[in-house]
């Protein structure tokens, strides 16, 4: 997390993540309650979702039907950050490979990202992310 700061953000606000971060991490994990369990569980859920996203998708090119819509758009800018996206995908902004971020992490962008679900959310970046801009 240091090196997104230090990448991403001016020198000061690098530095003020990097003295307040432990603090923040460990306030959000007792906030959240953030435990192996619930990390399962959620992890169900996104394969959940992702197969409903993969079948409906099957019936339709996109999820609110024959044309890119908001649907599309906010599933693609929310699963970004569990299909593990950065620069080559056509974000702006540096960050970790998924492998350096946290154990299992890695495999979880990848199973994610083969579904058809991920490789839609994958398209809709590539495709439409700055389309308007481009017009």
């Amino acid at each position: 997390m240091r090196q997104l700061a230090w990448r991403n953000v001016g020198v000061a606000q690098a530095v003020l993540w990097a003295v307040l971060s432990p603090l923040l991490a460990w306030l959000l994990g007792v906030a959240l309650r953030v435990d192996a369990p619930r990390g399962d569980r959620a992890e169900a859920k996104l394969d959940a979702l992702f197969a409903d996203l993969s079948a409906r998708l099957q019936a339709s090119p996109f999820l609110g039907g024959t044309e890119f819509s908001a649907a599309d758009l906010t599933f693609a800018a929310l699963a970004y950050p569990v299909l593990g996206l950065g620069q080559s995908d056509g974000l702006a902004a540096w960050v970790p490979a998924p492998a350096d971020v946290a154990p299992g992490y890695a495999a979880l962008s990848e199973r994610l990202r083969a579904t058809p679900a991920g490789a839609h959310a994958l398209r809709m970046f590539r495709e439409h992310r700055g389309a308007r801009a481009a017009r």
